[in-house]
């Protein structure tokens, strides 16, 4: 469920550790630490709803656990708990309106406009703001 332009971000970033294409990168002095750095990149990338995902639900999982996940919400309402397949959007599914969000560091950014409908519930070890 990851959006073309973050997929591509990924991609690119690996590139620059592939043997052959990133032959001249700088990311080449990483070595086997590669993939964690590229992951840890990827974290500071935002995720915004919906335009690269479609739901609280959906970002939130594609962050690892412990890891630090930045959501924004373009101007209009959602379910906080929406799943998957759903928009998120009111009006669409509004009976999941607890999100519980575990091991998880979110900061959640509205756009002027953004507003969540439902309850937000962070627990065993998460953190985050609004």
């Amino acid at each position: 469920g990851d959006s073309p332009r973050r997929q591509g971000m990924a991609v690119s970033l690996a590139l620059g550790v592939h043997p052959r294409a990133g032959v001249d990168s700088p990311l080449k002095c990483l070595g086997g630490i590669a993939r964690d750095v590229i992951s840890n990149i990827m974290a500071h990338v935002p995720v915004t709803i919906p335009d690269d995902v479609g739901t609280l639900s959906e970002a939130l999982a594609l962050a690892p656990l412990e890891t630090a996940l930045t959501v924004v919400l373009r101007r209009g309402e959602y379910v906080v708990g929406a799943l998957k397949g759903e928009t998120g959007e009111v009006g669409e599914r509004t009976g999941h309106t607890i999100q519980r969000i575990a091991h998880k560091h979110l900061h959640l950014v509205g756009e002027p406009g953004a507003r969540l409908k439902g309850q937000l519930v962070l627990t065993g070890g998460s953190c985050g703001s609004l």
